[in-house]
């Protein structure tokens, strides 16, 4: 969980996160740069000569009975005709009967008495009929052309494979039928001659494709649709594609930035959501010059937070729960200065304790959050506070006068902060939980220390002391961390499990994990492809759960400003 921040040597606007001070005075001007694009779906798949579905029997229908349905997506077809499928042989015996083409190419139903009918793919060859009498079907297609099945006078030809009416009932043939090229074909594609259309199992040349689909007798090309963002390189695979991401984006199709600045002058990013989702912190107000309380989404930029009844005069947010739907801060505003809660349903409320109260960590759940009060001694000290939905605020432990809360666990029963040593201005890094009460976290009484980061499970604390950054590990205790040379180290954040902590140090941010030791922030992003020459990230100051998504604050061609990182 985000720490609160007061070294003046490292923040300038940033000092508006001091529990006592209000206020940032910057020129708001913002700098959109280009997004990552969102990918799209990979092309359709095709299939090389499609599936028939209902097979056709030998010694039917000539070669290519009825194909019908049309094409699946990626050139599947549903239901079509082969070589094969049960014709019925001469028919039935004599006078104008007819047969029925079914699906596939089966003939049945064969005449009574009458002149012989004989059906070749489902077209009629020699059906009679009488002069002017009505006609027969002479086998009835199914939207296919026609050999030139004897019409009767007035009956009816096919013309290009689809049933026409003929004046004067002479045979019709069609070459050809309908042959979409590269279209999709309602019941068949492809060229016939004579009306029969010409499948190899069942694949139409040059049938339907969707993007990225099979051309005639072509590869799929998933590449087609350009699905790779940001320059991305994209390259055509077996079953779909895979994208090369250049200038610092990454993603399955180069969607994501390792590297983003938050697109405001004189923001700063104070706090993190678990999921890496969502920044916290202050914007400047375009009309007063001083900070506003504000979140920052991909999909909304940074927004300042809005109370459904009351104007927010300054503040700043400090913290996120775990999905970033719950913040809290402090703010001044007409009903009451302090501490505040926000939900994107009920605005930002008041948390009704006294105006130099300030919220400064959150659970996961967003139903506990802890911060500093002013207690109720002749000479107020300040005091921790544990505020519950259901319970309201609780006197949680003194602090003394200067004393600070920097988080609380994910689950809100542990604290870490500083508190201020009796009879004394040295401030003490500490631990809290309801069972063990205040444990300082080291026996250094010559100097101050401060803790400024608290893991999600809450055995992990960090911040700094007269030797540089410090981790405690509540199965470990107390020690300085090991940073590979650098000098003036102060650990500023820490994520879920404590196996990755981030701060500054006289030569730039660093990160540290058990797995890769110390890592210089900026070397970091060059290496992920960013270019890093107008940037100087100062102080890394939030951590996401997983370690993953950073944010911080810095300048940006000179220019005070906020970012997020992702590795």
């Amino acid at each position: 969980m985000p720490g609160t921040f007061t070294n003046t040597k490292l923040f300038s606007c940033a000092a508006l996160v001091a529990v006592t001070q209000l206020g940032c005075s910057a020129t708001h001007r913002e700098y959109p740069e280009d997004d990552a694009g969102v990918g799209g779906a990979n092309g359709g798949a095709a299939n090389t000569g499609g599936k028939s579905s209902t097979p056709l029997n030998v010694g039917g229908a000539g070669a290519g009975g009825t194909s019908s349905g049309p094409l699946a997506t990626g050139g599947t077809t549903a239901t079509q005709g082969g070589a094969g499928g049960t014709a019925l042989t001469s028919g039935s015996t004599s006078g104008g009967g007819s047969s029925t083409m079914v699906t596939g190419g089966t003939a049945s139903t064969p005449s009574g008495t009458g002149g012989g009918v004989s059906t070749v793919g489902g077209s009629s060859v020699g059906g009679s009929s009488t002069t002017g009498g009505s006609k027969a079907s002479g086998g009835t297609t199914s939207n296919q052309s026609s050999v030139g099945g004897a019409a009767p006078t007035g009956g009816v030809a096919a013309t290009g494979g689809r049933l026409s009416t003929s004046s004067t009932g002479g045979a019709s043939s069609a070459t050809g039928g309908r042959a979409p090229t590269g279209g999709t074909s309602a019941t068949m594609g492809g060229s016939a001659t004579g009306g029969l259309p010409a499948a190899t199992g069942g694949a139409v040349t040059g049938g339907a494709f969707s993007t990225g689909g099979a051309g005639t007798g072509g590869a799929p090309n998933y590449c087609a649709g350009s699905p790779c963002k940001n320059g991305g390189n994209c390259v055509n695979g077996s079953g779909s594609y895979t994208c090369g991401c250049v200038g610092g984006y990454f993603g399955a199709t180069c969607e994501n930035a390792h590297f983003e600045w938050l697109g405001v002058n004189g923001c700063d990013a104070t706090g993190l959501s678990a999921d890496g989702t969502t920044v916290v912190g202050a914007i400047p107000s375009a009309t007063y010059g001083v900070a506003l309380p504000a979140r920052w989404t991909k999909a909304t930029g940074f927004q300042a937070l809005k109370s459904l009844t009351d104007t927010i005069d300054q503040g700043y947010a400090t913290a996120a729960s775990a999905d970033g739907s719950v913040i809290v801060g402090k703010a001044a505003m007409s009903s009451g200065s302090g501490a505040f809660r926000w939900t994107s349903s009920g605005g930002l409320v008041s948390l009704g304790l006294n105006v130099t109260s300030a919220a400064t960590g959150i659970s996961s759940d967003g139903i506990t959050i802890v911060g500093t009060m002013d207690g109720k001694e002749a000479s107020p000290l300040i005091h921790a506070f544990r505020w519950t939905s259901g319970g309201g605020t609780k006197d949680a432990v003194a602090l003394g006068t200067t004393g600070l809360v920097a988080g609380v666990s994910s689950d809100g029963t542990t604290i870490a902060g500083t508190y201020t040593l009796a009879n004394s201005l040295l401030l003490v890094p500490y631990r809290w939980t309801l069972n063990t009460g205040l444990v300082p976290l080291g026996s250094d009484t010559s100097s101050s220390g401060q803790a400024r980061g608290i893991s999600g499970d809450g055995l992990t604390i960090v911040g700094d002391w007269s030797n540089g950054a410090f981790q405690f590990v509540s199965t470990q205790g107390f020690s300085y961390m090991n940073l590979a040379g650098l000098t003036e180290t102060q650990a500023y954040a820490v994520n879920g499990d404590g196996s990755v902590i981030a701060g500054v140090s006289r030569q730039g941010s660093w990160i540290w994990s058990p797995t890769n030791g110390t890592q210089m922030f900026n070397s970091v992003m060059t290496g992920y492809g960013v270019d890093m020459s107008k940037w100087d990230p100062i102080a890394i100051t939030a951590v996401s759960s997983d370690g993953k998504t950073l944010a911080g604050y810095g300048y940006r061609s000179g220019s005070y400003t906020c970012w997020i990182a992702r590795l």
